[in-house]
């Protein structure tokens, strides 16, 4: 429990690269948790190339403003929840 009571979010990161034994026992880690039905419909994809995790960051940025700017202002959502 108390690694449950004591986690945190991290918004700001250190600019350095992360260990691939980490990586990999993460993504082993996130491989065995539960899913609905135990389907496990995800996917990892580890991008470790400085240059292309910024052209994704930024085409990822630019998509969400025009997702933002398209919305239909009637509709607001909040967590799951739909307010009309």
């Amino acid at each position: 429990m108390s690694i449950i009571n004591n986690r945190y979010s991290t918004r700001k990161f250190n600019d350095r690269e992360v260990e691939g034994e980490k990586i990999k026992s993460i993504l082993e880690a996130a491989m065995t948790a539960p899913s609905s039905k135990n389907k496990k419909p995800w996917e990892f994809i580890v991008v470790d190339n400085k240059k292309l995790l910024i052209e994704l960051s930024s085409k990822h940025k630019d998509s969400k403003e025009n997702k933002m700017r398209n919305m239909d202002k009637s509709k607001i959502h909040y967590n799951g929840w739909e307010k009309v």
